[in-house]
Parts: C-alpha cells; sequence; structure tokens
C-alpha cells in the first residue's frame, strides 16, 4: 500500500512545493463532505483540538504555520510504517501510539471553537497532562508499554474478570515490589479510578430505593427515605437521620443500600466521532449506503424516511445519531412466563 508523501510539510510556506502539497492534504481532508463541515485545524495554535471550515483551517494553516507536533506525527512516524498491510498486525511502539491516538482523540472532543491563547480549559488541562504522563517508561528502559497503556489495561482486566478492589491494591503492591527503582506504576486503586476518570470512563453514581421505588437524585437527592414506600436510603442510620453514624465515637460514612450505575450517553457518543475510523463508520448511512431500493440496513426503512421527512433540519446533517430501543428479552416486571429469548 502506497504511502502519503507529507514531506512538503517540513518545507516553508513560501515553497511552490509547500503549496501543491498542502492543497492535496485539504482537498483529502475535506473529501466528501458537504459544505460548511468542519474538520480539525492542524495550525500551531489550534492542535487539531479546535473543529473548522475549510477556509478556516486554510486561513490559519497560511497565517500560523503547522503545529510541530502533527508534522512530527506525520512525517516521522509514517516513515515508519510497514510498507505491506500484512507484514504485521502490530507495529514497534504500538502499544504507545495507540495511547497518543486516544489522549488526541479525547482533545478533540474536550476543546470546542476557537482555542484560547493564553490557557486552556480544564477538561484539555488533564488530557494534556495525561499526554505528559503518556510519555513516560513504565520503569527506565521500558520499551514493551508506557504508564497509561498499562493503567487502562490492568483495569480492564480488572472489570472483566471482576477482580475486588482489595484484591487489586494487593496486585499493585506486588508489582511495585518486583519492579525496578523508579517504575512509576500507581500503588493505589484511587489513583487508577483517577487516571480513567480524567481519559472520560467514569461512571455516575445514583442512590436508588431499596425497593426501586425512586432513584434519589433530583427533587429527592437530599432524602434520607424513599418518598414512597418510606423505607431508608441506607444500610446503618442513627436516630437524628444525619449523613455519619457513630460507631464507638467514630463517624463513619452512610453506605447507601442499594446503586445505580450510569454510564452518561452524551460523551460516548461524542467519543465515537473523535475517532477517524469510528466517524467514519456513523455516517456510512449517508457516504456508502447502496441505494437500490432493496432493504439492507435501518436507513432502507420507511421508519427511517419517515423521521427524515417530519425532521429535515436533522436529517440534513448525516453526523445527527437516530437511537434505537430494542425491547429483545425485555419481560416487564416479570409478568411473562418464559424468562428468556430464542
Amino acid at each position: 500500500m502506497s504511502q502519503e508523501d507529507y514531506s512538503w510539510m517540513l518545507l516553508p510556506n513560501t515553497h511552490p512545493a509547500w503549496h501543491v502539497g498542502f492543497e492535496k492534504f485539504i482537498k483529502h481532508t475535506f473529501e466528501g463532505t458537504y459544505e460548511g463541515e468542519t474538520a480539525a485545524c492542524p495550525c500551531c495554535m489550534c492542535r487539531g483540538m479546535a473543529y473548522m471550515s475549510r477556509e478556516e483551517v486554510e486561513e490559519h494553516v497560511f497565517h500560523r504555520g503547522l503545529d510541530n507536533d502533527f508534522i512530527k506525527s506525520k512525517t516521522i512516524v509514517r516513515a515508519a510504517e510497514p510498507m505491506d498491510d500484512d507484514a504485521c498486525n502490530i507495529s514497534e511502539g504500538g502499544d504507545e501510539g495507540s495511547v497518543r491516538n486516544l489522549l488526541s482523540s479525547l482533545i478533540s472532543g474536550t476543546c470546542h471553537g476557537e482555542i484560547n491563547e493564553d490557557e486552556p480549559n480544564v477538561a484539555a488541562k488533564k488530557i494534556f497532562k495525561l499526554m505528559e504522563e503518556g510519555r513516560k517508561e513504565l520503569y527506565p528502559g521500558c520499551k514493551e508499554a508506557i504508564q497509561v497503556s498499562f493503567i487502562v489495561r490492568l483495569f480492564q482486566i480488572k472489570c472483566m474478570c471482576g477482580i475486588s478492589n482489595s484484591a487489586m491494591e494487593q496486585i499493585l503492591h506486588l508489582i511495585c515490589l518486583v519492579l525496578p527503582e523508579g517504575h512509576c506504576v500507581p500503588n493505589t486503586m484511587d489513583k487508577i479510578r483517577k487516571v480513567v476518570r480524567d481519559l472520560g470512563l467514569s461512571y455516575e453514581k445514583i442512590h436508588v430505593c431499596f425497593n426501586d421505588c425512586v432513584l434519589f437524585c433530583g427533587e429527592y437527592e437530599k432524602l434520607d427515605k424513599c418518598p414512597i414506600c418510606e423505607e431508608s436510603r441506607w444500610e446503618h442510620t442513627n436516630s437524628e437521620g444525619t449523613d455519619d453514624v457513630e460507631d464507638g465515637g467514630v463517624k463513619k460514612k452512610k453506605v447507601p443500600r442499594k446503586i445505580l450505575r450510569y454510564f452518561p450517553l452524551i460523551p460516548r457518543l461524542q467519543r465515537l466521532y473523535m475517532n477517524d475510523t469510528t466517524s467514519a463508520y456513523m455516517r456510512w448511512h449517508a457516504d456508502e449506503l447502496v441505494k437500490d431500493g432493496k432493504v439492507r440496513h435501518p436507513a432502507d426503512s420507511l421508519t427511517w424516511k419517515h423521521v427524515d421527512d417530519m425532521y429535515p433540519h436533522f436529517a440534513f446533517d448525516p453526523r445527527n445519531v437516530r437511537l434505537g430501543l430494542a425491547s429483545d428479552g425485555f419481560n416487564p416486571f416479570g409478568m411473562l412466563n418464559v424468562t428468556y429469548t430464542t
């Protein structure tokens, strides 16, 4: 597979070859898009974090120049890529590259609009800090993993295998014990969770009535009892119903009887557009769908077309997301005899 030549980026913007290369780059970036669509601006101020129109990207790059990190990612990294797609599945430094791609994607989704010349916002600061951490070797001389990728993989194993927090902390202590001096492996679950939260992979905890009557949020957020069944919200409570309970003179935080773990939908939908590959899949129904009268995709259905007719402004932008509710296997209140699907 032929590689795109980005050597023009190393030339001054007064050189004719720079203009030819930049024109091809802009054409490729905005190819197949509709008028007014935006893309990540690679100028030295936006640094791929602000999405601009074609005209704005051209103006920014001409006047400000390309970001040095962007130039390096296109020239040095591309030169190191294997020429044959089938030569290997995982390239050298793939672990570090995948983490940097993740962080770059998160930056693109964290910052919107024009970049402030003075200081990035709070969310961007967290990502920039993670990028600094992402350059750290797991321990001096380690080439197999970097700190952020190790933490993400370790947390994934914990979740998939159902490892308890106490067991994971013992594993962390053992790993820290055997690694050489100068390693940067966190030794507590709190430090692991902080990295995961900064990556935008966390969830929200909402207290629930023991009998599933209500969620203790919104107007019920400060209640200690369910307003319907009057069951206590907490495992243990004192007579005064305060937030803390006395245990031998020591105050302890109350423990909720039931918790709902809520994964916010909107950030996860936004994250689908933070990566080039998944972003293309999200637009497939508009860019690649074969329209021959046959039903191969939900976009061919009468329901999809009915929504398009009812909301033409929504249908105009192919990046808008349609959500479908699947009720397969849903057994409300256990009223059905069959509790499984075929």
